[in-house]
């Protein structure tokens, strides 16, 4: 998965990673401040993906995850752009908002 690990290696670098409004919301709505989000993308598995999925909006692929933390499933969607990661949405994956 060397998705993940490039994935990893940009989220580190506030230059190289952007987040997206959407996500900031989902995670302020689950308590967590942007450290928190990060913190979370940088200890994901391989076994929290469940694959690709094509953008509706760009035709764009993305990467989605969802890891547990305690009882509380996350879903993370993330692309590779252009040597950035863009994080898009960081919410319970409950929440079909």
């Amino acid at each position: 998965m060397d998705f993940l690990k490039r994935i990893k290696e940009l989220i580190k670098n506030e230059d190289e990673c952007i987040i997206y409004w959407s996500a900031l919301e989902g995670a302020e709505k689950l308590g967590f401040c942007q450290d928190d989000m990060i913190n979370c993308i940088l200890s994901l598995k391989s076994k929290d993906y469940r694959g690709k999925k094509r953008s509706e909006k760009s035709d764009e692929m993305l990467y989605v995850f969802k890891p547990k933390l305690g009882t509380l499933e996350l879903y993370i969607k993330i692309k590779l752009l252009e040597g950035n990661v863009h994080v898009l949405s960081f919410k319970s994956s409950t929440d079909r908002s």
